[in-house]
């Protein structure tokens, strides 16, 4: 098992343990909306596993996946810059600049990806505070310009204290969040045992990616990674779907740069079409009476430690039929 680069909201790493108890060691594996691959990265190191396929809408996380599979050493000195203001709000604009180009390029070749952009973008990931870290805003850029571009403002720690601020409008400037430094001000997750902090960093992502060495990382819709060729023409397959959340579900909005209030519905007619496949081992995240199953589908109730205080206790993940007991 391998802890997780970067911060991601509605991780899952909490409950991997439970999905693989469920799931048992499958001979493959699908994760459909990757995001932070909290499940695929705590998976039991007992298991021997054969395929596992990991995918993401968003051109950013995929792009991060390959080339912490690809490119470790370059990564992790890309990734060793302290958590400045100034850099956060110029490398997010800089980075959404990027996008179009980057999924583009993602999307025609399956090998292909930039470590400059994964480390920016995994380095301003764990220092940016909330939601909106390369995420466009409902304007162009070009119609800001007199306000610059969307940033957050810096989460400083005084006298050991995280303090986390609200996003502010500044009428000069920009819309910014203060990065977070409470990590004594380090950034991305990294400890060297004998060594400096950078060689540590580095020792980290060598070890992530000989994690991922074998996991093939798509970019694109989910429907791509959930077809026949992908799933059970391996044989016994674990498919985990943690699709954004539906808009009645009450969760909150514009929190995912791919995010969508109506692709849930879609994952869960896929999951329940194929619940009864005996080669098919499916698990679906939600909230609390968020869709109906059928019989033979089973419930895990867990708390998360993030979103909304009410709904943190409405979380929920669906097992089907042939999932271990």
């Amino acid at each position: 098992m391998v802890k997780q680069p970067f911060p991601y909201f509605g991780g899952k790493s909490r409950v991997a343990g439970e999905v693989w108890r469920r799931f048992g060691d499958v001979k493959n594996y699908v994760e459909p909306f990757c995001g932070g691959a909290g499940v695929l990265l705590n998976r039991p190191t007992h298991h021997v596993g054969y395929v596992e396929t990991i995918n993401d809408a968003w051109a950013f996380i995929s792009n991060f996946w390959r080339a912490a599979q690809q490119a470790p050493k370059e990564l992790a000195r890309l990734c060793d810059w302290p958590v400045n203001e100034i850099d956060l709000t110029a490398r997010h604009a800089w980075l959404l600049d990027q996008a179009d180009d980057l999924e583009r390029k993602l999307l025609a070749d399956p090998e292909w990806f930039d470590a400059k952009i994964a480390a920016w973008w995994c380095w301003g990931q764990c220092s940016w505070i909330g939601w909106g870290w390369c995420i466009r805003p409902k304007r162009k850029l070009s119609e800001i310009t007199a306000r610059g571009v969307y940033r957050r403002v810096p989460n400083v720690r005084v006298d050991g204290i995280n303090r986390h601020a609200r996003p502010t409008m500044r009428s000069q400037g920009i819309n910014r969040r203060r990065p977070s430094i409470a990590d004594e001000g380090r950034g991305i997750h990294r400890q060297g045992r004998n060594g400096t902090e950078a060689e540590g960093l580095e020792s980290y992502f060598r070890q992530l990616a000989a994690r991922l060495r074998r996991v093939r990382v798509c970019c694109g819709d989910w429907s791509r990674v959930v077809t026949p060729a992908v799933t059970t023409r391996f044989g016994l397959t674990g498919v985990f779907l943690d699709p954004p959340y539906t808009a009645r579900a009450g969760r909150e909005k514009n929190i995912y740069a791919k995010d969508s209030a109506t692709v849930g519905d879609e994952v869960h007619a896929w999951a329940v079409a194929n619940g009864t496949n005996p080669l098919l081992r499916i698990a679906m995240c939600g909230f609390e009476g968020e869709y109906a199953w059928p019989a033979g589908w089973t419930s895990f109730a867990w708390k998360s430690l993030g979103g909304r205080k009410s709904n943190r206790e409405r979380e929920r993940i669906w097992f089907s039929p042939h999932c271990l007991p």
